[in-house]
């Protein structure tokens, strides 16, 4: 796992890297399932690199903003914490169990959340298949309510104060994409 810094909203300038297979899939059914149907529009960029494709992302006025966090699938919590905060000298994370994702680490102020399974489930099958990599996105609002009447979200979560539901994974093919906010 190579580890890039920052963060960022998407934009009419935004480029997300889908160089292999399952980014490729994802971004589709991101697209397909998400974007198309909520008020977003997914394109591929006419420029790209010989062996990667650049996803391009516009807004339309959806309530989500962008992306706020990244669920990175971890095999061990403990040593990605340590990596992380060597890396970018970040401070102490903030831990929490979620029943669907194991046992969570938070760098407030950061766009990383990691995820490690606590008792098999999907997260273990994946990390098993595809190796430690981004596993979920959260989408980010400032009125959850309005994102979660517009995608017709329920089960509202919270993770580390904030309110979080998700898209269902089965219409998404398997994608794993929700929506982080007040």
């Amino acid at each position: 796992m190579k580890l890039l810094t920052g963060s960022f909203s998407l934009t009419d300038q935004t480029r997300i890297l889908a160089s292999d297979n399952e980014s490729r899939r994802i971004a589709d059914f991101f697209n397909d399932c998400l974007l198309a149907y909520h008020g977003l529009h997914l394109k591929f960029a006419q420029a790209k690199p010989k062996l990667a494709a650049f996803t391009h992302i516009v807004l339309m006025g959806a309530p989500a903003f962008g992306v706020e966090n990244v669920i990175v699938g971890v095999n061990n919590l403990d040593a990605a914490i340590a990596l992380f905060r060597k890396a970018y000298g970040w401070a102490e994370p903030l831990t929490e169990n979620q029943k669907d994702f194991g046992k969570l680490a938070y760098f407030p102020g950061e766009p990383v959340i990691l995820a490690a399974p606590s008792s098999g489930g999907w997260l273990a099958e994946r990390l098993g298949k595809y190796g430690e990599s981004p596993v979920a996105f959260l989408l980010g609002t400032r009125d959850f309510n309005a994102a979660a009447k517009k995608y017709k979200l329920n089960n509202a979560k919270t993770w580390f104060g904030q309110k979080v539901s998700w898209f269902d994974p089965v219409r998404l093919k398997g994608a794993r994409i929700g929506v982080i906010g007040q």
